[in-house]
């Protein structure tokens, strides 16, 4: 024998020596480490299949300014918001092509997703290309192309297509814009805006001619005040898609941003907001440009009234045109 037992577990082998645990004909191989664990991204930024997204959660993104994607063709073309009733939901959003660096927005072909919200649709067919870029373009192909954007959006949500009043040419750009806003109530089965008011399209004109949200509060006989404003689109059925289907985070909606959340789809909460309508008043307002040069300017204000208004231009009025 080679001394004493060195340890526990040490054996003694046949040439008289003392060898450790681990040394035994018989013993068991060591266990292998654990696995590292690793994270693959099969589809990098640049390789992306057709029609995919890079999906985050809500806190996986931090805020990394990029360029905003370009959804404009020329002029400022964004939108801004009065909100003064509602509150608006969240969105996820598709980011696509950009041009220039402005503000914060998601990482490129990255959809920010918060569950349960609305995605931006973007034009398809895209009337951004197919229309005037700086005048207004109220043409047979350039309306024709909206309609089939505004069609494909409401598709995506199950709502009914588009059909126009056969006298939608007659109609002036705020008459337009009025028509088409209960248009889209109506398809939705909210209540129809009663008519528009001298006194709110004054208040309409002058926030077009501003460039900012119309100014109006709710007091007195006035219950309920939305209003909207964007500029630099070329008929009131682009401006109301923006306003409808293409308003969350990504989009032009600078009040829609990754740190303000509650202004993404505010645009769409003041068309689409529940009202009893039994004194129910808009006001609509196009200016070719505003007062800082910028072209197409809209302009809408919507009020729940507690006593009638006079009506320029009323719903009921417009009802033979409908089909």
């Amino acid at each position: 024998m080679s001394g004493a037992l060195p340890g526990p577990g040490w054996w003694l082998a046949s040439d008289g020596r003392w060898y450790p645990p681990e040394l035994h004909p018989n013993a068991a191989p060591p266990p292998a480490p654990p696995p590292v664990a690793t994270m693959v991204d099969p589809y990098p930024p640049t390789a992306l299949p057709p029609g995919a997204t890079r999906v985050f959660g809500p806190g996986d993104w931090n805020g990394t300014t990029v360029a905003e994607p370009d959804k404009h063709r020329t002029g400022r073309r964004v939108l801004t918001l009065a909100l003064t009733v509602a509150v608006a939901v969240l969105t996820v959003v598709v980011v696509h092509e950009v041009t220039h660096p402005v503000r914060l927005a998601p990482p490129i072909g990255t959809a920010v997703v918060v569950p349960g919200q609305r995605t931006n649709v973007l034009p398809d067919p895209d009337f951004l290309t197919a229309c005037s870029s700086s005048t207004y373009d109220d043409s047979a192909t350039c309306v024709d192309t909206t309609v089939q954007a505004i069609d494909h959006a409401r598709a995506e949500e199950g709502v009914a297509p588009l059909v126009l009043p056969s006298n939608w040419y007659q109609l002036t750009p705020a008459e337009q814009l009025f028509v088409a806003t209960n248009l889209e109530r109506t398809a939705r089965n909210f209540l129809p805006v009663s008519g528009l008011s001298d006194s709110l399209d004054a208040i309409a004109g002058r926030a077009a001619n501003d460039g900012t949200d119309p100014m109006l509060e709710a007091g007195g006989s006035i219950s309920t005040v939305a209003g909207n404003w964007i500029d630099g689109y070329s008929n009131p059925l682009e401006a109301l898609y923006m306003w409808v289907y293409d308003d969350g985070l990504g989009s032009s909606n600078v009040d829609c941003t990754r740190r303000n959340l509650t202004g993404c789809w505010g645009h769409r909460t003041n068309i689409l907001l529940p009202l009893a309508c039994t004194a129910c008043a808009s006001g609509a307002a196009y200016a070719p440009s505003d007062h800082g040069g910028e072209p197409l300017s809209y302009a809408e204000v919507i009020v729940e009234s507690l006593t009638p208004m006079p009506y320029t231009f009323s719903w009921s009025q417009e009802q033979p045109y409908l089909r």
